[in-house]
C-alpha cells in the first residue's frame, strides 16, 4: 500500500497503540527476566560463599541476599507497573 506524503497510514492510526502496549510487554518481560536471572545468580554465590571462611563469609553472604532481594523486589515492581498512558 502506497501512502502519499500528507495521508496518514490507516493500519498505523489502528495498530499503533497496540504494537505500542505491545512493546510495552517485551520490554517489562526483558527488564524483569533480566531481574530473576540475576536473584538466581546471587542465590547461587550465597550457596557457593559458604565455602569461605570467617567474615569473608558473612560479607559475600550478605551481599548475595542484599542484591538477591533487591532484583526480586525490581523484577516484582516491573511486573506490576502498569504502561504509561500518552
Amino acid at each position: 500500500m502506497n501512502v502519499r506524503e500528507g495521508q496518514t497510514c490507516r493500519m498505523r492510526e489502528v495498530c499503533g497503540p497496540l504494537i505500542h502496549l505491545e512493546q510495552d510487554l517485551r520490554m517489562k518481560l526483558v527488564v524483569a527476566g533480566g531481574c530473576v536471572l540475576f536473584a538466581l545468580f546471587c542465590i547461587f554465590g550465597f550457596i557457593a560463599s559458604g565455602e569461605a571462611t570467617g567474615a569473608s563469609e558473612t560479607r559475600w553472604k550478605t551481599g548475595y541476599a542484599f542484591a538477591g532481594i533487591v532484583a526480586m523486589g525490581g523484577a516484582f515492581l516491573v511486573a506490576r507497573c502498569r504502561p504509561r498512558s500518552d
